[in-house]
């Protein structure tokens, strides 16, 4: 491994060869992966770890939960890593979409990602008088407004 850092590091900058691109990087380290080399295994998860942990953290909002996904996604990726085409993505984006898309799965295996209306919620309760429910549909809009707002100052 040094003597190839040292090969690397002599060529780039004796011989002014130009390094390899980031896709040729990816579709190496890949086929690697593919090939079951330890190594590259490792070093794919020590590169996109804090990546998947980050997405995991933000889906879920719990860190224990988070680290046991993260490990269950990096199961998913070594599974399908002979799938990658580094000509349609970036190994970045490849891992993060397998991510993405496990998580939605975890959400809804567990019912924890789940859709109820508001006017349902809010307005159709029974016991309150017209003018609450008017009220209620009042602050429910005026903090509607403020999020959207806030959404599109943030693009």
């Amino acid at each position: 491994m040094f003597i190839q850092e040292v090969f690397v590091f002599f060529c780039v900058y004796t011989c002014r060869v130009e390094p390899m691109n980031l896709a040729t990087e990816d579709a190496i380290l890949a086929s690697q992966c593919a090939e079951g080399n330890e190594m590259a295994r490792e070093r794919l998860y020590k590169e996109y770890a804090a990546r998947v942990y980050m997405l995991c953290v933000r889906y879920m909002g719990d860190g224990d939960l988070a680290k046991d996904l993260m490990q269950d996604c990096f199961i998913r990726v070594f599974e399908n890593i002979r799938k990658f085409d580094s000509s349609k993505a970036s190994l970045r984006t490849w891992i993060s979409h397998i991510t993405v898309n496990y998580l939605i799965d975890y959400l809804r295996r567990n019912r924890k990602l789940s859709f109820i209306s508001i006017d349902e919620h809010i307005l159709d309760n029974s016991n309150d008088d017209k003018e609450k429910k008017l009220e209620h549909r009042r602050i429910f809009e005026q903090r509607l407004s403020v999020i959207v707002s806030k959404m599109r100052q943030a693009k």
